[in-house]
């Protein structure tokens, strides 16, 4: 096993502590040489030149600032409103439009969509308004102007002369 190196300094002082106790070597004032003496000479005090009191009042300099003096800032020019008068753009005037008639309203369909019964592949669709129910069934025609064109669980479609196809809601 190597021992550390703190433990071999360790026993290298203690060593050599021992070595000059046993031979005498003590490190005494007598032994140890003086330092030479060292002639001491008068310092001569600095000269202090006298203070003029005109040196320490600020003074302004060639532009005429002071840094030490407050003085009123000029005031800010005020800025003159310029108003200028815009003419406004030319109006281009539209050309007549031919106004179209509007399109007329689809026809509403009056009656109200109560549910559906009978065999899946030709079911019949059952409406009722006013107290007055009616059946009907793919392709038949109600109040002469709907034709039945789809018959669902939840809804109906019918569809008005020369309009598009309506959807009519379970309810």
């Amino acid at each position: 096993m190597r021992p550390s190196f703190r433990i071999v300094a360790i026993v290298v002082v203690i060593a050599a502590g021992g070595y000059f106790v046993a031979h005498g070597l003590a490190l005494d004032e007598a032994s140890v040489p003086a330092p030479p003496p060292v002639a001491v000479t008068s310092i001569a005090e600095p000269e202090i030149a006298a203070i003029e009191m005109h040196a320490l009042r600020p003074r302004e300099t060639r532009d005429g600032r002071n840094l030490f003096a407050y003085r009123e800032p000029p005031p800010k020019p005020v800025a003159q409103a310029v108003v200028r008068y815009v003419a406004p753009p030319p109006v281009a005037l539209a050309e007549p439009v031919a106004v179209q008639p509007a399109a007329p309203a689809p026809t509403r369909f009056t009656w109200k969509y109560v549910g559906s019964f009978g065999p899946r592949e030709r079911p019949f669709a059952v409406f009722s308004r006013d107290g007055e129910v009616i059946t009907a069934r793919r392709g038949e025609r109600v109040d002469a102007h709907f034709v039945v064109k789809a018959i669902g669980v939840e809804s109906v479609d019918v569809q008005p002369r020369n309009e598009p196809v309506q959807r009519i809601p379970l309810g």
